[in-house]
């Protein structure tokens, strides 16, 4: 997560719902640093005139603003203008869905340029059609929100990954962060452990019932 998004957790946790009350809201947005996460903490506390205020003082691609807002017409409710940037570009296709999502965006924004540069790559493995859906579950394993209980479930990226994976290895990183069973997974050695055939093989082998064959599988 970003600092930023560290303080807005903080403040969640500290104040719980009472951040909606005018005068605690005050407080805690004094402690915020960056203009754009005090935005967000409007947006998510509900004050959207305050938050459009601070929007519209800012340096933005408008044009992308403009064409968003065609299919979320209050967009200014919702969106974090830090989406927009040009690195995030690869998502433009399903942008009008992100950016009417709070928690979505925040998941985004709190990759750092390696776990960014990740998500882009299995990003460019991912049908069209099913580019929102996969996204979701990418973010959902790999990036944090600071209004939710969300967890990085795997962080493979504490040791580099190869610049040229194979395409094996490409559909497994997809699976494991496109699934929503927890594997004990830590480093990409222990990935490619686990994206083995033999791997497999090994827990049906060790399966006892049916019940856990389906489990395996």
């Amino acid at each position: 997560m970003t600092a930023g998004q560290n303080e807005l957790r903080y403040l969640r946790y500290y104040y719980g719902d009472d951040l909606r009350d005018e005068g605690i809201l005050s407080k805690a947005l004094d402690k915020v640093s960056d203009v754009l996460d005090k935005i967000t903490l409007l947006q998510w506390t509900g004050h959207f005139d305050e938050a459009w205020k601070l929007i519209k003082k800012l340096d933005f691609d408008k044009d992308k603003f403009l064409l968003l807002k065609k299919y979320n017409f209050e967009l200014e409710k919702t969106i974090d203008i830090r989406v927009l940037n040009e690195k995030y570009s690869f998502l433009n296709k399903v942008l009008n869905v992100i950016t009417a999502d709070i928690d979505f965006q925040q998941k985004l924004i709190s990759l750092d340029d390696r776990k960014l540069n990740l998500f882009e790559k299995l990003m460019d493995d991912v049908s069209d059609k099913y580019s929102l859906s996969f996204a979701e579950c990418f973010l959902d394993n790999m990036g944090e929100s600071p209004f939710r209980n969300s967890m990085v479930r795997y962080d493979l990226l504490n040791q580099s990954l190869p610049d040229n994976l194979s395409d094996e290895e490409r559909e497994g990183l997809i699976f494991l962060y496109n699934s929503k069973v927890l594997f004990d997974v830590q480093s990409f050695e222990e990935f490619k452990i686990l994206n083995s055939s033999e791997f497999w093989m090994e827990k049906l082998n060790q399966a006892n019932d049916l019940d856990e064959i389906k489990e395996v599988l």
